[in-house]
C-alpha cells in the first residue's frame, strides 16, 4: 500500500533524523539572517517538518510562522509555541508579507518539475516583502552520487519498523526514498519520496522566470560561493521589483 510521503514516516521522523544537529543549521540561518542587516523579521518557515530548526529561530527571532504540506508532520510538532499552517509550497494561501522565506533541508528538490519549481517561486514572491529575501538549500547531484547508499538502513522506533532503501538515477535526475514500514499492530505500509536534483543554472533561471534574482549562492552552512565540489547549495533571492 502506497501513501503520501510523511504520512507515516512522520512517526519516527525525529528517529531518522537524530544525528542532524538543528542548533548549528539554526546558527547559519541567524548569522545570514543578521548578514542581511534585518532587524526584527517577520519569518514564513516552509516545509517546517517537526519544527525543530523553529525551536531554534525563535530564540533569537519572535515573529515567525511554520507551515508544511504534511498535516501528520505538523499533528507531531515540537514547537507547540510558534503558529503553523498546513498548505502546499506551491500555493502559498497567506495574503501577509513577510521580510523572509525560508526553506530548509532540500525541501526545494521535492518539487519534481522546472514547471513546478517556478510555480513555488512565484508564490514566494507574492508574499515576500519588497526589501525581504527568500533563501533555501538545495541538494546537489554530488550529494546524491556520494550518500545515496548511506541511507540503505534499517531500525526501529517505538514498536514501528521501518527499512529504507535509497537510489539515484543518474539520468532521470531524481533521488528516490523508498520506506518498508510495519505500525505496531502489524500492518505493513510504503512510502516512496521523490526528489528532482537540479543543476544550480536551474534555479538562477526559474527565479528570473517568476520575477526573482539571485542574490547569492553559497557553498551551504559557508559564506563562499557554490562550486563545482559543493553537495548543497544556499541561495537568497529577492525581488526584482
Amino acid at each position: 500500500m502506497k501513501n503520501l510521503p510523511y504520512k507515516y514516516v512522520a512517526l519516527f521522523y525525529s528517529h531518522l533524523m537524530e544525528s542532524i544537529d538543528y542548533s548549528v543549521w539554526g546558527e547559519y540561518l541567524i548569522d545570514l539572517i543578521e548578514w542581511e542587516g534585518i532587524k526584527h523579521p517577520s519569518i514564513l518557515e516552509l516545509s517546517s517538518g517537526l519544527g525543530n530548526l523553529s525551536l531554534v529561530l525563535s530564540k533569537r527571532f519572535r515573529k515567525i510562522i511554520c507551515s508544511d504540506n504534511s498535516l501528520d508532520m505538523l499533528l507531531n510538532f515540537k514547537n507547540q509555541k510558534t503558529p503553523k499552517i498546513c498548505f502546499d509550497m506551491k500555493a502559498i494561501p497567506l495574503k501577509k508579507e513577510f521580510d523572509i522565506v525560508l526553506s530548509t533541508f532540500d525541501s526545494i528538490n521535492y518539487l519534481l518539475t522546472y514547471k513546478e519549481l517556478v510555480k513555488h517561486l512565484m508564490s514566494v514572491k507574492n508574499c515576500l516583502s519588497k526589501k525581504g529575501f527568500y533563501t533555501f538549500d538545495a541538494s546537489l547531484e554530488l550529494n546524491s552520487v556520494k550518500y545515496s547508499k548511506l541511507l540503505n538502513r534499517k531500525g526501529e522506533f517505538e514498536n514501528i519498523k521501518y527499512r529504507q532503501r535509497s537510489f539515484y538515477d543518474i539520468e532521470k535526475k531524481i533521488h528516490t526514498n523508498k520506506f518498508e514500514i510495519t505500525l505496531p499492530d502489524g500492518k505493513s505500509i510504503q512510502e516512496n519520496h521523490r526528489q528532482k536534483i537540479y543543476p544550480i543554472e536551474a534555479f538562477f533561471k526559474a527565479a528570473d522566470e517568476s520575477g526573482l534574482y539571485v542574490q547569492d549562492c553559497f557553498n551551504c552552512f559557508t559564506f563562499d560561493s557554490v562550486n563545482k565540489k559543493s553537495e548543497r547549495a544556499q541561495f537568497i533571492l529577492r525581488r526584482n521589483d
